[in-house]
C-alpha cells in the first residue's frame, strides 16, 4: 500500500511540474496537451479550443496584413476572450509569442514583413485568465506589396492598342458622354480597417435602422460595424449567425449582396 500511495505521489508531483513548465514558457503545445489532461477534471475551465482556423494575407492601406479567423469552441462556457500566438520564419514552429487578445472571432496581424511564413494558434479564456487547449496550427506567407506584377495577355493586348493615336482621340472624345457609374465595394473589410470605403459601407448599412440602429459614419471598422455587418449577413442568408466563419467581415458573399443592393 505505502509503494502505490508513493507512486501516486510522485505521479502528482510530475504532473504539477509539468503544468508549471507548461505556464511559464508559454509553449502553445504543450498547453494543449497539458490543457487537455487538466481542464477536462472541473467545469470552471475552457475545457474545448477554438475550431477550424484559418488564415489570409492582405495588403491593406499599402501594407503587408494578417487575418486570422476562426469558429468558436464547442462549449463557450466560461470563455470572455481569445488570445492569438505566433511564430515566424519556418512552417514547422510553434507558436509560442503572444501577439494580442480578442474578444471577436477574428484577428488583424498588421505587424508581419512581406514574403515572411508566420504559423498562428490560438486559445480562448476565462475570466479568471485561465486558457483552453490550444487550437491547431495554421501556417500563411504574408504578401510582398512590393512584388513585380506580370501584366497579362489581356492588359498587354490594351497597351498595345493605347499606343494607337487614333484610339486615343476617340477615347477622350468618348469620356465626355460616359455615365457615372454606382460605387460599388471591391475590397475585403474586417475589424480595425479605416479607409473611405468602410466610409461607405457605415452609410449604406446606416439606411437600415434594423441593421445599424447607431448609424455612426467614422469611416473606421469598429465593433459596432461588424455587429452591424453581422446583421446584414443574417439577414439576407449569408450566414447563420454569430460563431459562423466570416460572421461581421466583408467578404466575397458578403460584398456581392452588398453591391447587389447598392445598384
Amino acid at each position: 500500500m505505502r509503494s502505490k500511495n508513493f507512486l501516486l505521489y510522485v505521479l502528482l508531483i510530475c504532473v504539477l511540474y509539468l503544468g508549471f513548465l507548461t505556464f511559464n514558457t508559454g509553449d502553445v503545445q504543450y498547453k494543449q496537451f497539458f490543457g487537455s489532461l487538466v481542464f477536462n477534471w472541473g467545469s470552471n475551465f475552457p475545457k474545448y479550443p477554438p475550431r477550424e482556423l484559418t488564415a489570409e494575407a492582405l495588403i491593406v492601406d499599402d501594407s503587408s496584413q494578417i487575418v486570422i479567423l476562426w469558429k468558436a469552441p464547442s462549449s463557450t462556457s466560461g470563455i470572455v476572450g481569445y488570445r492569438v500566438y505566433r511564430c515566424d520564419g519556418s512552417s514547422s514552429c510553434g507558436p509560442s509569442t503572444l501577439i494580442g487578445s480578442t474578444t471577436l472571432l477574428s484577428y488583424t496581424d498588421k505587424s508581419v514583413l512581406s514574403s515572411t511564413r508566420y504559423n498562428y494558434a490560438v486559445e480562448a479564456y476565462s475570466s479568471n485568465g485561465l486558457s483552453s487547449p490550444a487550437s491547431e496550427i495554421v501556417s500563411v506567407v504574408a504578401k510582398n506589396m512590393w512584388g513585380t506584377k506580370t501584366a497579362t495577355p489581356v492588359e498587354t493586348q490594351l497597351e498595345e492598342q493605347l499606343e494607337d493615336p487614333a484610339l486615343i482621340e476617340n477615347l477622350s472624345q468618348n469620356l465626355t458622354t460616359t455615365q457615372p457609374v454606382s460605387v460599388i465595394f471591391i475590397k475585403s473589410l474586417y475589424f480595425g480597417v479605416k479607409n473611405e470605403e468602410v466610409t461607405k459601407l457605415q452609410q449604406f448599412l446606416a439606411t437600415d435602422k434594423q441593421v445599424y440602429p447607431e448609424g455612426l459614419i467614422t469611416g473606421y471598422y469598429g465593433g459596432l460595424t461588424v455587429t452591424a455587418v453581422g446583421r446584414f449577413q443574417v439577414k439576407y442568408g449569408i450566414l447563420a449567425g454569430p460563431g459562423s466563419l466570416g460572421y461581421g467581415m466583408v467578404g466575397p458573399k458578403t460584398r456581392a449582396k452588398l453591391n447587389e443592393l447598392v445598384k
